[in-house]
């Protein structure tokens, strides 16, 4: 089980692992016990992120089979309301059905330890069954770094095979050796860290639009450029180029009345305009965003809130999109080295 505190790390870890061991010849099988991205495919409930390595390992099981449980609102009340029964045992089930005729089964953690909890999946209990081990990935943050890894250790004991760092700043380097060191003492397998990059926290203006409801009014040919930087527009226009110049590969978020500070947003490196309070931009923003090939986004949602739901989104970042994939494996294999038998 490949677990962390973030559900980012366990993906920017998970599929490249894969790759590797099926170019390694070995028969790769995958699985989540929970599900918290729930789609609606062919009239079933499935998890994105399972069809997302479905489509990428080639997996031939169907997608409802290789997710344990894909929650929804309707289960947790059942769950509270004593309606509904852990699932875990037929979790286990499933589990081992995948497993049969595979070298490895990769089991997707939740993305936080107390994920599932409800149910009795989160990551320590699924850690109880006796074949698991367990692989943790630490996000990198100087203050929490070591009791992130302690707080593994305590909770998976001898279950723990080994530790990646994800997110690792080229500053970080001291702080890594003095954690190789301590894991030695420890007797628990230091495999790498994987340095951050901008790219891999990136989100497209497609995603974005689709996750914050958004209607693209014009450039839906730029949707799939990515966006790494979020700026609110809310200055004068002086200070507001300024501003906008210090950051490329931008989105800027700003009222739809505020066509000076639309403007000035065109006139920088910008890859998206999100156009808050539901009011359509005038006719010359329109014009200038057409000319140099920015998408604009209506909300009728205000600054604040959408700020909110892009620091969520932001938060929970994904490597659905294609762009991401190559990065994702390049940067594992150049710095993680694992052999798993």
């Amino acid at each position: 089980m490949v677990t962390s505190t973030g559900q980012f790390s366990i993906g920017i870890v998970l599929l490249p692992l894969a790759l590797k061991l099926k170019s390694e010849g070995k028969k790769v099988g995958y699985f989540k016990p929970v599900g918290l991205s729930p789609v609606v495919v062919d009239g079933k409930a499935v998890d994105k992120d399972v069809l997302f390595m479905k489509e990428n390992l080639g997996l031939s099981e169907p997608a409802e089979k290789l997710c344990g449980i894909v929650v929804t609102g309707e289960q947790i009340d059942s769950m509270l309301g004593g309606n509904m029964k852990s699932p875990l045992n037929d979790v286990k089930k499933a589990m081992s059905e995948i497993d049969k005729g595979k070298d490895i089964t990769l089991v997707a953690g939740a993305g936080s330890l107390e994920a599932g909890a409800i149910f009795g999946l989160s990551d320590c209990k699924i850690a109880e069954i006796p074949e698991m081990k367990v692989l943790f990935v630490a996000r990198y943050e100087r203050k929490t770094l070591f009791d992130q890894v302690a707080m593994a250790e305590q909770l998976f004991g001898k279950k723990l095979t080994g530790i990646i760092v994800n997110c690792a700043p080229p500053a970080a380097h001291g702080e890594i050796e003095k954690l190789k060191t301590w894991l030695s003492r420890q007797k628990i397998s230091f495999f790498g860290a994987i340095p951050y990059d901008e790219l891999l926290g990136a989100v497209s203006v497609k995603k974005l639009s689709e996750e914050l409801g958004g209607e693209i009014i014009c450039r839906k040919d730029k949707i799939n450029e990515l966006v790494e930087h979020f700026m609110v527009g809310a200055m004068n226009v002086e200070s507001a180029l300024k501003y906008f110049r210090r950051q490329t590969n931008k989105a800027v978020i700003t009222g739809g009345d505020r066509s000076d500070i639309q403007l000035a947003a065109l006139e920088t490196h910008t890859m998206c305009l999100i156009l808050t309070g539901g009011l359509t931009p005038s006719a010359p923003v329109l014009a200038r965003a057409e000319e140099t090939g920015v998408p604009m986004m209506l909300l009728n949602a205000d600054t604040s809130s959408t700020l909110e739901k892009i620091e969520e989104i932001t938060g929970h970042m994904k490597l659905r999109e294609k762009e991401k994939l190559s990065k994702v494996v390049e940067l594992f294999n150049r710095h993680i080295k694992i052999k798993v038998t």
